[in-house]
């Protein structure tokens, strides 16, 4: 995710923009930092996205697509995939 991103998240969410020293209407710094250090802990926790997987419809479930991530933990001579569901 990028500045623009997350300012647009944020707002989206309540936080206020103020004036920042060279007189720009923003996020404060701190607010893009801890962004990012959560976006850092989420990719250590769940891995890294790689694509995504269409899971076609079987056994009465619908069809639906899936994220894929290469586990941030596995061999790299022996990547590991998993899947998280992408929820509209």
């Amino acid at each position: 995710m990028n500045r623009r991103d997350i300012k647009a998240l944020y707002l989206a969410h309540g936080y206020k923009e103020k004036q920042q020293p060279d007189g720009s209407m923003d996020l404060n710094p701190y607010v893009y930092e801890a962004a990012q250090a959560l976006i850092a802990r989420v990719a250590s926790i769940m891995g890294h996205p790689v694509g995504e997987a269409l899971i076609g419809p079987h056994a009465g479930a619908p069809a639906r697509k899936m994220m894929l991530y290469r586990d941030s933990a596995a061999s790299s001579e022996l990547p590991v995939f998993i899947t998280r569901e992408i929820r509209a």
